[in-house]
C-alpha cells in the first residue's frame, strides 16, 4: 500500500526519473545462504518540469561506495546562473565626510506601515541599495578594481615581501561589524530598532529576514582546495543578536534581583510588600518592645537612573562590555 501511495505522489506531482549513468544498480549485497549476489535500483533523484527547465545539463551518476551497502549518487546541474552577490560594508565609507548625513538622509526617506520589526527590516534592505548605488557612483566597480590591484601585487612580489603587502591590503575590507556598529552608535536607527525590540518583547517573533544566517568558508592556507582546508563561520545580523543577548539575560537575572524586591518581577506582587511591613508593625504593636519605624519615600525611584552606576555594578558581577 506505501508503495502504491509513493507511485500516486510521484504521478500527481509530475515528477520525472532521470537516466542513472556509471551502472544500473544502487544497492547490492550478497547473500551467504543463497550463494547469489542480490542488486537493485533503490536511490534515485525525482526532479519536477520547472527543474528541467532550469538546469539543461542536469543528470545524475553513480559514485563509488566506502562502507554502505548503497552506492552514493551525484547531481549534476550545469553551469550555475551567477547570483546576487551579498552586500558587504566597505570600512572606506566611513571616511567619506558626507557618509552620515546621506545615511539620515535615506533612512528618513521612505516611510513603511506595518509591525516594528517589518519596517526595520524593510528600511535595512533600502539602506543596502542605496550603500550599493552610491558606492557604485563613487567608485565604479570595485570587484574590477580589487582584480586589477591583485594582480598588480602579484607582479610586486618578486620584489618586495607578500606577506607584507597582505597584511596592508587586508585591512578595511568586508568587516560589516564595524559599520554597523558606527550607524547603530548614533541616533539614525534607534528609535526603529528599539520598537523592533519592544513589539519581539510583547509578541514573541519577529521578521524572517532577521533569521537568515550567511554560511562562509575561511580559507586556513594559502592556495586552500579541499574542504579540510576551510574553516565554516556563521554570520548572523544585528539584530539577531541583540535578541540572543536580551534572552541570555532570563537566565541570570533572578541571580541580579534581591529576593526581597517585589515589584515588577514575574511571579511576585507589590502588595507582598505591604504585607510583610503590615506583619512587622503588628509585631511590633502587640510585643510592646520599643523600636523606630523609618518610612523611606521612593515615589520617584524608576524618574532617573544613574547609567554610570548600572554599568559599575554590571561590571562587578560579571557582566563584560558587550
Amino acid at each position: 500500500m506505501a508503495m502504491e501511495d509513493f507511485s500516486d505522489f510521484i504521478e500527481d506531482m509530475e515528477l520525472q526519473d532521470l537516466p542513472l549513468t556509471g551502472g544500473s544498480f544502487t544497492w547490492r549485497k550478497w547473500r551467504k545462504g543463497d550463494r547469489q549476489d542480490i542488486a537493485a535500483r533503490l536511490d534515485r533523484f525525482l526532479i519536477s518540469e520547472e527543474w528541467e527547465v532550469s538546469f539543461r545539463k542536469i543528470k545524475q551518476s553513480i559514485l563509488p561506495r566506502v562502507t554502505s551497502d548503497h552506492n552514493p549518487l551525484l547531481l549534476e546541474c550545469g553551469n550555475w546562473e551567477k547570483q546576487t552577490s551579498y552586500f558587504k560594508f566597505e570600512n572606506w565609507w566611513l571616511q567619506t565626510q558626507d557618509f552620515n548625513e546621506r545615511i539620515k538622509v535615506w533612512w528618513n526617506s521612505v516611510t513603511y506601515v506595518g509591525r516594528p520589526d517589518y519596517i526595520l527590516a524593510c528600511k535595512l534592505k533600502l539602506l543596502k541599495v542605496k550603500l550599493k548605488e552610491w558606492s557604485k557612483t563613487l567608485h565604479g566597480n570595485l570587484g574590477l578594481q580589487k582584480q586589477c590591484t591583485l594582480n598588480q601585487l602579484a607582479d610586486l612580489d618578486l620584489i618586495q615581501d607578500q606577506r607584507t603587502l597582505c597584511d596592508r591590503k587586508g585591512t578595511g575590507i568586508q568587516n560589516t561589524s564595524i559599520g554597523l556598529q558606527t550607524i547603530t552608535r548614533g541616533e539614525v536607527i534607534k528609535e526603529e530598532v528599539v520598537a523592533a525590540i519592544q513589539n519581539f518583547h510583547d509578541q514573541g517573533n519577529f521578521e524572517k529576514s532577521f533569521n537568515a544566517t550567511f554560511i562562509s568558508l575561511i580559507p586556513k592556507k594559502v592556495g586552500a582546495y579541499e574542504l579540510k582546508d576551510f574553516t565554516p563561520i556563521s554570520l548572523i545580523g544585528s539584530f539577531y543578536k541583540i535578541i540572543s543577548k536580551i534572552l541570555r539575560l532570563k537566565r541570570v537575572m533572578p541571580k541580579l534581583v534581591d529576593d526581597q524586591q517585589m515589584a515588577f518581577i514575574k511571579g511576585r506582587q507589590i502588595m507582598d510588600a505591604i504585607l510583610v511591613a503590615n506583619e512587622c508593625v503588628d509585631v511590633r504593636t502587640i510585643s510592646k518592645d520599643p523600636g523606630i519605624l523609618c518610612k523611606l519615600d521612593i515615589e520617584k525611584a524608576y524618574d532617573h537612573l544613574n547609567w554610570e552606576y548600572l554599568w559599575s555594578t554590571l561590571t562587578r558581577m560579571g557582566f563584560g562590555n558587550t
